[in-house]
């Protein structure tokens, strides 16, 4: 998986993430649907000097791509992804 880093738009139906949208590294529109959840994790540390707490989704899409993403302050990231 390579490095995203982007703000995304998520859509969602209760706990179920439905589909991801993304701009890339190289400034493509990108869109995921999003077939299962594989795992998914809370992450609390130290950026500097503030607390951080996001909730990451490892998520694999209906075309076999995987993506990481997380929200953090009720944004979304995607994080890393391949494909």
């Amino acid at each position: 998986m390579q490095p995203v880093m982007a703000p995304a738009e998520v859509r969602t139906r209760g706990d179920d993430v439905l589909d991801v949208r993304w701009t890339d590294p190289d400034g493509r529109s990108r869109t995921a649907r999003i077939a299962r959840v594989i795992d998914d994790w809370d992450y609390v540390g130290r950026w500097w000097t503030h607390e951080v707490r996001r909730h990451y989704r490892l998520l694999e899409a209906d075309d076999g791509r995987w993506l990481e993403t997380y929200r953090e302050d009720g944004r979304w990231w995607v994080s890393r992804a391949n494909g």
